[in-house]
Protein backbone atom coordinates (compact mmCIF):
# COMPACT_ATOMS: atom_id res chain seq x y z
CA UNK A 1 0.00 0.00 0.00
CA UNK A 2 2.87 2.25 0.72
CA UNK A 3 4.00 1.65 -2.88
CA UNK A 4 0.80 2.35 -4.31
CA UNK A 5 0.60 5.79 -2.49
CA UNK A 6 4.44 6.88 -3.37
CA UNK A 7 3.93 5.59 -7.03
CA UNK A 8 0.66 7.77 -7.06
CA UNK A 9 2.76 11.01 -5.41
CA UNK A 10 4.93 10.79 -7.96
CA UNK A 11 2.90 10.54 -11.07
CA UNK A 12 1.31 13.84 -10.06
CA UNK A 13 4.68 15.77 -9.25
CA UNK A 14 6.58 14.07 -12.68
CA UNK A 15 4.20 15.51 -15.09
CA UNK A 16 4.56 19.13 -13.23
CA UNK A 17 8.60 18.74 -13.19
CA UNK A 18 8.39 18.68 -16.87
CA UNK A 19 6.01 21.19 -17.83
CA UNK A 20 8.71 23.92 -15.67
CA UNK A 21 11.48 25.48 -17.41
CA UNK A 22 14.67 24.34 -15.83
CA UNK A 23 16.01 27.26 -13.75
CA UNK A 24 20.36 27.96 -13.19
CA UNK A 25 21.32 29.25 -9.68
CA UNK A 26 22.33 32.76 -9.93
CA UNK A 27 26.42 33.27 -10.60
CA UNK A 28 29.14 34.19 -13.54
CA UNK A 29 27.77 32.82 -16.81
CA UNK A 30 29.38 29.71 -18.36
CA UNK A 31 32.73 30.45 -20.66
CA UNK A 32 32.06 31.57 -24.00
CA UNK A 33 28.49 32.37 -23.76
CA UNK A 34 27.20 35.66 -24.30
CA UNK A 35 25.75 37.55 -22.16
CA UNK A 36 22.74 39.78 -22.91
CA UNK A 37 22.95 43.46 -21.60
CA UNK A 38 19.99 45.79 -21.17
CA UNK A 39 19.91 48.94 -23.58
CA UNK A 40 21.23 51.71 -21.72
CA UNK A 41 18.34 53.98 -21.87
CA UNK A 42 18.17 57.32 -23.35
CA UNK A 43 19.63 59.93 -21.53
CA UNK A 44 17.50 63.44 -21.88
CA UNK A 45 19.55 66.01 -23.21
CA UNK A 46 18.53 69.79 -21.84
CA UNK A 47 19.90 72.90 -24.20
CA UNK A 48 20.16 76.00 -23.57
CA UNK A 49 20.55 78.93 -25.94
CA UNK A 50 18.93 81.31 -28.41
CA UNK A 51 20.10 79.23 -31.34
CA UNK A 52 22.15 81.68 -32.71
CA UNK A 53 25.18 80.97 -30.51
CA UNK A 54 26.90 77.99 -28.79
CA UNK A 55 24.55 75.59 -27.16
CA UNK A 56 24.72 74.62 -24.23
CA UNK A 57 23.54 71.05 -22.88
CA UNK A 58 23.40 68.97 -19.92
CA UNK A 59 22.44 65.38 -18.85
CA UNK A 60 19.27 65.00 -16.88
CA UNK A 61 20.80 64.35 -13.81
CA UNK A 62 23.10 67.49 -14.02
CA UNK A 63 20.11 69.53 -15.15
CA UNK A 64 17.99 68.56 -11.92
CA UNK A 65 21.13 69.46 -9.91
CA UNK A 66 21.75 72.80 -11.16
CA UNK A 67 17.22 73.19 -11.00
CA UNK A 68 17.86 71.86 -6.84
CA UNK A 69 20.06 74.58 -6.34
CA UNK A 70 18.74 77.20 -8.42
CA UNK A 71 15.62 76.82 -6.46
CA UNK A 72 18.09 76.71 -3.23
CA UNK A 73 19.69 80.00 -3.96
CA UNK A 74 16.68 81.43 -4.53
CA UNK A 75 14.96 80.32 -1.14
CA UNK A 76 19.06 81.64 0.33
CA UNK A 77 18.60 84.91 -1.27
CA UNK A 78 15.01 85.21 -0.03
CA UNK A 79 16.04 84.73 3.57
CA UNK A 80 19.17 87.07 3.35
CA UNK A 81 16.86 89.95 2.46
CA UNK A 82 14.47 88.60 5.34
CA UNK A 83 17.55 88.65 7.71
CA UNK A 84 19.49 91.75 6.17
CA UNK A 85 15.98 93.47 6.98
CA UNK A 86 15.73 92.39 10.67
CA UNK A 87 19.28 92.98 11.00
CA UNK A 88 18.47 96.72 10.49
CA UNK A 89 15.61 97.16 12.33
CA UNK A 90 17.75 95.48 14.94
CA UNK A 91 20.43 98.17 14.50
CA UNK A 92 17.90 100.72 14.89
CA UNK A 93 16.87 99.70 18.67
CA UNK A 94 20.48 99.10 19.33
CA UNK A 95 20.87 103.03 18.89
CA UNK A 96 17.50 103.82 20.50
CA UNK A 97 18.68 101.60 23.86
CA UNK A 98 21.80 103.49 23.30
CA UNK A 99 20.14 106.86 23.32
CA UNK A 100 17.52 105.62 26.76
CA UNK A 101 21.22 104.26 28.44
CA UNK A 102 22.97 107.72 27.55
CA UNK A 103 20.16 109.83 29.12
CA UNK A 104 19.73 107.93 32.45
CA UNK A 105 23.25 108.04 32.99
CA UNK A 106 22.95 111.39 32.87
CA UNK A 107 20.03 111.23 34.97
CA UNK A 108 22.04 109.12 37.87
CA UNK A 109 24.94 111.39 37.51
CA UNK A 110 22.43 114.28 37.96
CA UNK A 111 20.66 112.34 40.98
CA UNK A 112 24.07 111.62 42.41
CA UNK A 113 24.94 115.24 42.24
CA UNK A 114 22.05 116.29 43.67
CA UNK A 115 22.17 113.75 47.07
CA UNK A 116 25.92 115.26 47.42
CA UNK A 117 24.19 119.05 47.48
CA UNK A 118 21.47 117.99 50.32
CA UNK A 119 23.83 116.00 52.37
CA UNK A 120 25.87 119.56 52.39
CA UNK A 121 22.80 121.44 52.94
CA UNK A 122 22.07 118.95 55.67
CA UNK A 123 25.13 119.52 57.38
CA UNK A 124 24.89 123.08 57.03
CA UNK A 125 21.44 123.40 58.53
CA UNK A 126 22.68 121.28 61.17
CA UNK A 127 25.58 123.23 62.28
CA UNK A 128 22.93 126.70 61.87
CA UNK A 129 20.72 125.17 64.50
CA UNK A 130 22.67 124.06 66.59
CA UNK A 131 24.05 128.02 66.76
CA UNK A 132 20.98 128.56 67.28
CA UNK A 133 20.44 126.70 70.31
CA UNK A 134 23.80 127.81 71.96
CA UNK A 135 23.09 131.48 71.49
CA UNK A 136 19.53 131.00 72.54
CA UNK A 137 21.19 129.14 76.04
CA UNK A 138 21.56 132.03 78.68
CA UNK A 139 25.48 132.46 79.69
CA UNK A 140 27.20 131.39 82.63
CA UNK A 141 27.65 134.69 84.03
CA UNK A 142 24.04 135.81 82.92
CA UNK A 143 22.89 132.63 85.17
CA UNK A 144 25.40 133.29 87.68
CA UNK A 145 24.13 136.84 88.46
CA UNK A 146 20.77 135.81 88.04
CA UNK A 147 21.36 133.41 90.56
CA UNK A 148 23.04 135.81 92.76
CA UNK A 149 20.08 137.78 92.59
CA UNK A 150 17.59 135.74 93.75
CA UNK A 151 19.94 134.86 96.35
CA UNK A 152 20.31 138.65 97.89
CA UNK A 153 16.75 139.12 97.32
CA UNK A 154 16.03 136.01 99.52
CA UNK A 155 18.09 137.81 102.24
CA UNK A 156 16.79 140.33 101.79
CA UNK A 157 12.96 139.52 102.45
CA UNK A 158 14.31 137.34 105.14
CA UNK A 159 15.79 140.43 107.09
CA UNK A 160 13.10 142.16 106.58
CA UNK A 161 10.93 139.79 108.10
Amino acid sequence: MLVLTLLATLSWTVPALAQSEPTLPKGPPPPGATVKQAPEPAKAEYKFGDGKGALTCFATGTAAEMLVQLERCQKLAEQHETLREANAELIVQINGLKKIIEAQSEEISACNKRGSEYEKLMTEKDIACNQKIDAAKPGFWKTFWYGAGCVGIGLLLGLLL
